[in-house]
């Protein structure tokens, strides 16, 4: 088997799990992970094989599955998937080949071109099939042939199946799979189980380091400027709003916008006259820590998605680290001699209003809760054929146990307001 890119990616993933393969031939596709995730980031969906970096699987174990039989890596130098991550990964698993007697059997071919089955790329693929598969050398030849046209490729009317032949989809197939593994009707306990093994949400004790960045004076009240670590290399910016009036521990208000918490501002005075402490901060992805290709079209349809599949490989979700940078925050608010542990209410606009939700079903101190524009239902994207920003609210597999009704219910006895619920469609705030 051989094929480029995804076909590369196809033959590395086939050539590991069947065994009915002898020979195998991927190009542009076998690199490794450190010096792709530093270079480009993940790649598309079938590529991020979730969770392979918390199994501890790289790209030799693809070729190590296929050991002792004849492995040809096919590169270009000029490829985005980094030349200097095949040559690692080539280098590794040669040891294997040679500690197994079969040196041979391993070959990589560079040719100083770009992303594509290029004619030197080809003429080795036939000289190693031809090795291996008839015993013989190839003549290095490639005979010249016509093209086929586009048209003439067609196998059907339109060249598409869906357009010709009508039948299944993948939106279809997976309406009928959802329908056939949503829970039905979970109890609370259940569904708060499940949100915490799901979102990969990892509590970290002790209060979290700060560092100060000066205070603002303003009239009646100030402001904190600072970045609190919510775990190890991850710095959360925040503001702490404090009344200068009133005494005693006061109620105290976490406020999180996927916007950014800039967008509290035109809030912060009304909140100061009631007396009431509070905290904005930017969860990872939001406001400061927003992706620099923010205003990429496909950031816009996705967000930032080489973050959210990253977190996937590593057995991880964006929900779940978000909660965790709020339940940090939450710690802080709840140290303070100022504030009432018991009465931290909770607020959350637009994207941040799923990670706020989960925040409170793992952690009590959040008594109440206002979300704004929050995806009114996981179901909603199972219904939906387009999504918009929906990659980085889900958890893999949810459907089976919850969807977010089922959390909102399962926080009670606690209060939930629900402002301006969002479909799969809506604009990202």
């Amino acid at each position: 088997m051989t094929g480029n890119s995804g076909g590369g990616t196809h033959t590395a993933y086939l050539a590991a799990i069947d065994d009915r393969l002898k020979v195998a031939a991927p190009s542009c596709y076998i690199t490794n992970w450190s010096r792709l995730l530093a270079q480009l980031g993940p790649q598309d969906a079938e590529q991020n094989l979730a969770p392979f970096f918390n199994l501890g699987y790289d790209f030799p174990d693809f070729l190590y599955a296929f050991a002792p039989k004849p492995y040809l890596i096919l590169s270009a130098i000029r490829d985005f998937f980094p030349i200097g991550g095949a040559r690692a990964t080539f280098a590794e698993v040669q040891r294997v080949y040679d500690s197994l007697g079969v040196a041979d059997k391993l070959k990589m071919v560079e040719a100083d071109d770009g992303h594509g089955y290029t004619l030197p790329r080809r003429l080795a693929a036939y000289s190693w099939m031809s090795k291996w598969l008839k015993g013989a050398e190839d003549d290095g030849v490639e005979p010249k042939f016509p093209l086929a046209t586009e048209t003439e490729l067609q196998c059907t009317d339109t060249g598409q199946v869906s357009t010709s032949l009508g039948g299944e989809s993948v939106f279809t197939l997976n309406q009928k799979r959802a329908g056939q593994l949503r829970a039905a009707s979970p109890t609370n306990q259940r569904v708060l189980e499940a949100a915490w093994k799901l979102s990969g949400y990892q509590p970290i004790a002790g209060a979290p380091p700060v560092t100060g960045y000066g205070t603002l004076l303003k009239k009646g009240y100030r402001i904190e400027k600072f970045v609190f670590e919510s775990e190890p290399g991850i710095g959360i910016p925040a503001v702490l709003a404090v009344p200068e009036s009133g005494t005693g521990k006061r109620q105290a208000v976490i406020y999180v916008d996927g916007r950014g918490k800039s967008q509290a501002a035109p809030k912060i005075e009304s909140w100061m006259t009631q007396g009431t402490i509070v905290l904005a901060m930017d969860a990872r992805g939001f406001g400061e820590l927003a992706s620099e290709t923010r205003s990429n079209e496909n950031v816009n349809w996705f967000g930032d998605a080489s973050s959210i599949s990253a977190a996937l490989l590593l057995g991880k979700t964006m929900v779940g680290m978000r909660a965790l940078d709020i339940i940090r925050g939450v710690e802080l608010l709840a140290a303070r001699p100022d504030v009432d542990a018991a009465s931290i209410k909770g607020i959350g606009i637009g994207r941040a209003s799923v990670p706020l939700l989960y925040a409170a079903a793992f952690d009590g101190r959040i008594h109440s809760l206002e979300l704004e524009g929050m995806l009114v239902s996981y179901q909603s994207i199972i219904d939906s054929r387009l999504h918009r920003h929906v990659f980085e609210q889900v958890l893999p597999g949810v459907i089976r146990s919850f969807d977010l009704p089922d959390l909102v219910r399962a926080i009670g006895p606690r209060s939930v307001t629900l402002v301006g619920q969002a479909d799969s469609l809506s604009t990202p705030n």
